[in-house]
C-alpha cells in the first residue's frame, strides 16, 4: 500500500482536480489572449502576444504538475510499507528514508524530525492543517505498526 498526500500549494486548500480546471481555464485566458496579441501588426503587441502564450503554458504545465499525486515533481509525502518520501518543492530532490532505518519520529508544527541509525534529519514542509494532519495520521500508522518511536503530532 503506498498512500500519497500532496502538500497544498495553494491557500484556498482546492483538491488536486479542482486546481487543475482552474489552471487549464487560467490557461485558456491567457492562450486566447496572446493569439489575439499575435494577430495585430504592432510589434509591441506580437512581443506581448508571445509573452501570453508562453505564461498561457507554463501556467497549465505547473497546474498538471503540481496538482498530480503521480507526478515525481509534485511537493508531497509518499509512505508505503518500505520507505517515507518527501518533497518540499518543485526544484528540490526528493529524501527517501526506509522504513528499518528509522529510530524515531517526533512532530512538530510544520515539521517531521526523523532520526535515523546513520543521522538525524528535519523535514520542514509548508501546508494547511488539514493536509498537515493527514500526514501525521498517515506516517503515524506506519511507524506504529513497525515499531518505532513517535512523539507529538
Amino acid at each position: 500500500m503506498k498512500k500519497t498526500i500532496l502538500l497544498a500549494t495553494n491557500p484556498f486548500n482546492f483538491r488536486p482536480v479542482i486546481n487543475i480546471i482552474i489552471a487549464v481555464l487560467g490557461s485558456i485566458i491567457f492562450i486566447f489572449g496572446g493569439i489575439r496579441y499575435l494577430t495585430h501588426n504592432s510589434s509591441f503587441e506580437i512581443f506581448l502576444g508571445i509573452g501570453w502564450l508562453v505564461v498561457g503554458i507554463r501556467y497549465l504545465a505547473h497546474g498538471f504538475i503540481m496538482s498530480n499525486p503521480s507526478s515525481k515533481f509534485a511537493p508531497r509525502f509518499s509512505i508505503s510499507e518500505n520507505e517515507l518520501l518527501f518533497k518540499e518543492t518543485l526544484m528540490k530532490p526528493s529524501i527517501q528514508v526506509p522504513w528499518d532505518k528509522i529510530n524515531k519520529i517526533q512532530f512538530g508544527q510544520y515539521r517531521l524530525d526523523v532520526s535515523t541509525k546513520d543521522s538525524d534529519l528535519s523535514l520542514g514542509y509548508l501546508t494547511n492543517p488539514d493536509v498537515s494532519k493527514r500526514i501525521k495520521s498517515a506516517i503515524r500508522e506506519i511507524a506504529e505498526s513497525k515499531q518505532i518511536e513517535v512523539i507529538g503530532g
